[in-house]
Parts: structure tokens; C-alpha cells; sequence
């Protein structure tokens, strides 16, 4: 944690003076409604989707450091291959479509396959910025852009609207704003150091959805699991170092077999994951 905290104060490489957006209040600014979801008791404010409203000239401002982030990030192929949001020539049915045919392959050899999704919390409201920071320096974002979206991210304040009532002005800590051209690149960035797991067990990503999955014919249960047990373990360790919160009552466990016995996996200090038919 050193590292990163020593890394989110770039200094410029040049003697040019740093671009700040420290004094445009209108870019640091948003607008958050609530979007009900679905299903949802309306009464509780955990049943709405917060989306930021940002100024014309913020959105702007944003497509031109998402033009040039996507140009580096993209265009030089620093997304992993199991990131599969918001990539050009890829998109969510592509995803689904790698994993059926895994599990269809595993039929014809007799391999059992078991999928584990797991539900991340306010993914793109709890990103750590300086965390954020360290990992744009890690893929050799150039500094004076680091600082710039450094700057961008820092010290912004939102109000919330309800119907025609507003909150009082709050400064946002952390996160990216949802609903921004921005925010899912920048999301994939903070992600793309996620552990890449061994032994046959594969890695499925679109934007936070996350997955891991695995086939074996062994038919002793602890054998079959073990790397896949492995996986989760390093991976609730990354998600712990990186601040991102897993809700285990939401995450799930699918076994594809021809069987109706159930073997055990856990995630998150010791919970039992949830068995989905």
C-alpha cells in the first residue's frame, strides 16, 4: 500500500506547467437521480440505481480522455483477453456464448463443469481513486494524463435530486460517476491486475460481473474443486487488497452434470456460497 500512496502524486516529466481543473467547478460537478430497480420495495433507498447528471461540457470533456485513454489502453491491447465490456468487438452474449460452449465441450467428454459468478458491490461507486492511480502508472498511462484524471476525480461534489427537491452539496470520496462515457474504462483499468487463474480454471469478466469456471471427470469432489477453490481464495485476497466488496448471499455456485450431489465451495471469510439449480 507504500507503492500506491507514493505513486498518486505525479510530477510532471517535463517543465511544462500541469493542466487543473481545480477552479472549473462545472466539470467537478453532478447531478445524481435515482433509477428504481425493478422488483425493489420503493420505500428503501438501496432499491434505486444512483446515476450522475453531468454538465454538456463535462460529458465533453470526458469523451476527449476517453478517446485518448481508450487510444493507450485499447489500442495497445493492455485490456486483458478475459475482460470482455465495453471492448470494441466484444460484448456480453460473446461471454455467454465462451461459457455454454465450455460446458456443452465438457458434456461430450464427460467433464463436469462448476461456474462460481461473483456479485460485486457498488463496483463502480467504491473505486479507491489512489488505488485507480497506481494502476493507470502501472500500465504506463503517461503522467500527465495520470494527472490529469487524477485531478478530475478528486474533490467533485454531487447533490441528489428527488422530484423537485435537492440534497445539500456533498464532496464524493470515492468511485467514478455512473452514467459517465468515462467511468467503465476507467473500471477496467482498476481491474485489469485481477489474478489469472491456473490449473484449468478460466476467467470471465464484463465490466465488474466476474466469474470464475471449471471442468473436471474426476469424481472425488475435493479433487474435482481444489483448483477451483484455489482461484477463489486468490481472488477474495485481490478483492480485499483493492477494496471491493463481494456480497457472498448474492454470488452463486452452478454445477453442469449429470448428478444431483453438491459439494461445497466458500468465498469471503468462510461463507458457504449459494447452490443455484
Amino acid at each position: 500500500m507504500e507503492e500506491v500512496l507514493q505513486n498518486t502524486s505525479l510530477e510532471p516529466q517535463d517543465d511544462l506547467t500541469p493542466v487543473s481543473l481545480s477552479e472549473v467547478r462545472l466539470l467537478k460537478e453532478a447531478e445524481v437521480i435515482g433509477i428504481h430497480k425493478p422488483g425493489k420495495p420503493s420505500d428503501l433507498p438501496a432499491s434505486y440505481r444512483p446515476i450522475s447528471l453531468l454538465s454538456g461540457l463535462a460529458k465533453l470533456f470526458e469523451r476527449v480522455l476517453k478517446t485518448r485513454l481508450s487510444d493507450h489502453l485499447l489500442g495497445k491491447g493492455l485490456i486483458i483477453d478475459a475482460q470482455f465490456g465495453f471492448r470494441p468487438a466484444h460484448s456480453c452474449p460473446q461471454q455467454v456464448l465462451r461459457l455454454v460452449e465450455y460446458v456443452a465441450e465438457g458434456f461430450k467428454s464427460k467433464h463436469k463443469t462448476v461456474t462460481v459468478f461473483f456479485d460485486v458491490v457498488k463496483a463502480f461507486d467504491r473505486v479507491w481513486h489512489a488505488g485507480l492511480v497506481y494502476k493507470l502508472y502501472t500500465l504506463q498511462v503517461p503522467d500527465r494524463f495520470i494527472i490529469l484524471i487524477q485531478n478530475y476525480l478528486t474533490n467533485r461534489y454531487f447533490t441528489f435530486r428527488h422530484e423537485r427537491t435537492h440534497s445539500t452539496r456533498r464532496l464524493i470520496r470515492a468511485g467514478v460517476p455512473q452514467g459517465s462515457a468515462l467511468s467503465p474504462l476507467l473500471y477496467s483499468a482498476y481491474t485489469n491486475d485481477i489474478p489469472r487463474p491456473t490449473s484449468g480454471v478460466q476467467l470471465a469478466l464484463f465490466a465488474d460481473d466476474t466469474a470464475l469456471y471449471f471442468r473436471n471427470r474426476n469424481r472425488i469432489p475435493r479433487f474435482t474443486l481444489r483448483p477451483l477453490q484455489r482461484a477463489i481464495d486468490k481472488l477474495g485476497q485481490w478483492f480485499r487488497l483493492w477494496r471491493i466488496d463481494v456480497n457472498p448471499d448474492k454470488s452463486a455456485a452452478i454445477q453442469f452434470k449429470y448428478s444431483k450431489h453438491r459439494s461445497q465451495l466458500v468465498v469471503d471469510n468462510n461463507t458457504l456460497l449459494t447452490w443455484k439449480c
